[in-house]
């Protein structure tokens, strides 16, 4: 099997043939698309041999029937098994919305969703809209097909019109003005929505976003290393999500802060070329989650998960630095 072209060169070893190992689908399809760019039958097979992994079927046997997963009256909550969390973990490992339990979930989603565009926060006592939820749904929406959706469209316009002054975005604490500077994680969720399409890549809104994102993890560069998958623990940012993020809004492998997200990913690399879980994926003992986290690494082992990621941002950045 060919190897992504270029990494040898800056790899400890090359982790390919692993990750296409039989063991893991989703992964194994990820690697036909964006590592070895394998033909289109062969990935399409891939991708449906993914939807029929164990993984996807645990997160829809956890799915209620109104469509949504644990609280119809909170979309957010609980942590990690709840309707956000879950399809944002979708979106990841290949159904789209002609799947009816996709737009099922989707829909209970839209409900929630209010006249301006924005959608309530993960608290809606404490916040009264929530851009870090709002990131999340810009980007499985438009993994599930939905980049065509009137209230998609509503959702962009929200978040232009809610970017702070310093390039970030932040909950509205009831009827409160919003706190200062900006929230590192809504504004790292927002983006990553916005890097999912192409309508609002390279342009000033993106541009002043990516600045607040390079100031706000200038002081403790440390945080960003705990590389995991899913990337959701504990409303943190990894180096992976930064570097998709500011590859995909237009910032230079070879420049600041891009530069410096790819350079710790690499050395996260283990001599064997793995990169290891570094969370440990649902930490909460509730039932879901305990069914959940049996499908992922343990924290410090290795995960075909992260490294299949970690191999994609490397080899976009190779591809924009020819």
């Amino acid at each position: 099997m060919a190897k992504p072209r270029g990494s040898k060169r800056l790899l400890k070893a090359d982790p390919t043939d692993w990750l296409l190992e039989e063991d893991n689908p989703v992964v194994r399809w990820w690697a036909l698309r964006d590592l070895v760019r394998a033909p289109a039958r062969q990935v399409e097979a891939a991708r449906r041999r993914a939807l029929q992994s164990e993984v996807v079927r645990e997160v829809f046997r956890q799915q209620r029937p109104g469509g949504h997963w644990e609280r119809r009256d909170n979309m957010h909550a609980p942590h990690y098994t709840s309707t956000i969390y879950q399809l944002s973990l979708l979106g990841d490992l290949g159904p789209t919305a002609a799947d009816r339990r996709v737009a099922a979930g989707v829909e209970a989603v839209l409900r929630t969703q209010r006249t301006d565009g924005g959608f309530p926060g993960h608290d809606p006592h404490k916040c009264e809209y929530g851009p870090y939820d709002i990131g999340l749904i810009i980007r499985f929406m438009r993994q599930f097909g939905l980049a065509g959706d009137r209230r998609l469209a509503r959702m962009c316009r929200w978040v232009e019109r809610h970017q702070m002054a310093g390039g970030g975005w932040t909950g509205v604490h009831g009827h409160d003005r919003p706190a200062p500077g900006g929230c590192l994680n809504a504004t790292a969720n927002v983006l990553w929505g916005l890097a999912a399409g192409r309508k609002l890549t390279r342009t000033p809104l993106a541009r002043r976003g990516v600045e607040f994102l390079a100031r706000a993890t200038a002081a403790d560069p440390g945080r960003t290393r705990w590389l995991s998958y899913p990337q959701f623990w504990n409303f943190w940012v990894d180096d992976i999500k930064l570097a998709e993020i500011y590859l995909r809004l237009g910032v230079r492998p070879d420049r600041q802060p891009l530069a410096g997200r790819l350079h710790s990913i690499l050395d996260l690399q283990g001599d064997d070329g793995r990169w290891a879980e570094r969370r440990g994926p649902y930490t909460d003992n509730r039932p879901n989650c305990r069914r959940m986290r049996r499908l992922f690494p343990r924290k410090g082992r290795p995960s075909k998960w992260v490294t299949a990621k970690a191999m994609t941002v490397l080899k976009l950045a190779l591809s924009r630095s020819d």
